[in-house]
């Protein structure tokens, strides 16, 4: 699946998305012969913040997630179970400098 995460201003307007596109793709449950996830796995997307994403990032208020589903050419039928589930946690590792006086 590929992921994608937009910044919301106050109005709901969309302002930037977080995710690079080709660096969004996050792993597949482990799937037996009838295509049923029989376990979860666990990915990372590293996020390189610019200036600039940081200042969209202080103004907004909220962080849409959408998900979607990267199929095989001439998929098999798969169910999408009511008990399957997507996880996400937002980590943020930072650097800050600052300065005596």
């Amino acid at each position: 699946a590929k992921l994608q995460a937009y910044l919301v201003d106050e109005q709901g307007l969309v302002i930037d998305s977080l995710l690079t596109p080709g660096a969004n793709v996050i792993d597949r449950g482990l799937i037996d012969a009838q295509n049923v996830v029989y376990q979860s796995v666990r990915s990372q997307i590293h996020i390189p913040l610019t200036k600039e994403k940081i200042e969209h990032l202080k103004k907004s208020t909220k962080v849409k997630l959408v998900s979607y589903f990267i199929m095989p050419p001439n998929p098999p039928e798969i169910k999408i179970f009511e008990n399957y589930s997507l996880d996400v946690n937002i980590l943020a590792e930072v650097n800050y400098r600052v300065e005596r006086k």
